[in-house]
């Protein structure tokens, strides 16, 4: 597939998430999202493997099937209201026809089972995309229907959280790690909702750049596995970026991690429901445990590197433009305490 097809194909993802955001027709928002489906299954195609094939087979299965459900609920809507408008729904029939597939496009749990698969059986790019860029739509479209289903929000962001701290403890390919990496933290943002679509962008957007970041290192450095960590053993740069990455994505502070299970959490107390803590607190350090293993991995089980090799080093697979770009991206997850009180305010005036 030539560069320019992938061009276009972006495009079109790209202009199907404007549409959804700034559209208050259900049907058009419904085109839009199969717009982006559509756009993007042929680049998860783009691996040359049998396992690229059933991973863009079984993205486009899926989203097929959300897609369906969420236009019977626009249908019943319509029919409700006459009028394919956004207004503001009582009728919980129609707001779990809107709501659930959505769900499923994200992958949350209990919806999560084909997600850590999609992510596995392409490359890290097309990961990054189905991780991150084909999420906003439907977590855009969540925060519009909140209303009525607040409380199955929270259990599916908490369970989410669980789910994915649990499905990443014995794995040991990297891209499935990722992969229930996106579902835990897909749940935390999802347990922000109640606090207006402000909010959870912006969580997202710390999300965007600190797992972009550590994609985009490991794409460059073709890791696939835990064992093959030690590719980058001589690899100064290439060690910083992981280590920074992978502490934020613990969430330890003072990175930006930490503010991605802070906000949440004090979301839950506010609200008062204390009952779900007990799915993101135990989350939390599950997910946490396999992120220090894959710290272990990386700064404790590899041979010593002489002062030699890292003076000698140099980018060989990486550009100039592409060092700065990564190491721009890694910033932001080194920056998180300094936007702590921008958030909290942003968080109060959501809630209240």
């Amino acid at each position: 597939m030539s560069r320019l097809v992938v061009f276009f194909l972006l495009f079109f993802s790209l202009i199907s998430v404007f549409v959804v955001v700034s559209s208050s027709n259900l049907f058009l928002i419904w085109v839009s999202l199969e717009l982006g489906t559509f756009s993007v299954v042929p680049i998860l195609y783009l691996s040359d493997s049998s396992r690229g094939v059933e991973a863009a087979l079984k993205y486009f299965v899926i989203n097929i099937i959300a897609a369906l459900i969420f236009l019977l609920g626009a249908f019943n809507l319509k029919f409700s209201n006459i009028s394919w408008g956004l207004v503001d729904n009582s009728d919980l029939f129609c707001s779990l026809f809107l709501f659930l597939p959505l769900c499923v496009k994200i992958g949350l749990a209990p919806f999560h089972f084909w997600f850590p698969e999609v992510v596995q059986g392409v490359g890290y790019l097309q990961g990054f995309l189905v991780s991150t860029w084909q999420k906003i739509s439907p977590i855009y479209l969540c925060c519009v229907f909140i209303n009525g289903v607040e409380g199955l929000c929270l259990f599916f962001g908490s369970l989410s959280v669980l789910v994915g701290g649990w499905g990443g403890l014995n794995q040991t390919q990297v891209r499935k790690i990722l992969g229930f990496s996106s579902i835990s933290f897909m749940g935390w943002i999802f347990c922000s909702v109640v606090c207006g679509p402000i909010v959870v962008f912006s969580l997202f957007i710390i999300y965007f750049f600190v797992s972009g970041a550590l994609f985009l290192v490991f794409n460059f450095t073709r890791l696939f596995s835990l064992s093959m960590i030690s590719k980058v053993s001589g690899n100064p740069v290439f060690m910083g970026l992981l280590v920074c990455g992978i502490i934020s994505l613990g969430g330890l502070p003072p990175f930006s991690g930490f503010i991605l299970k802070l906000i949440p959490i004090w979301v839950v107390i506010k609200n008062g429901n204390i009952l779900f803590l007990f799915f993101l607190i135990p989350g939390a350090l599950l997910s946490l445990f396999f992120y220090l293993r894959l710290l272990f991995n990386v700064g404790f089980l590899l041979p010593p590197v002489s002062l030699g090799s890292v003076n000698s080093f140099r980018f060989n697979n990486l550009n100039v433009v592409s060092s700065y770009f990564i190491g721009w991206l890694m910033s932001v997850s080194l920056l998180g305490l300094l936007f702590l009180g921008f958030f909290f305010v942003l968080v109060v005036s959501g809630v209240n």
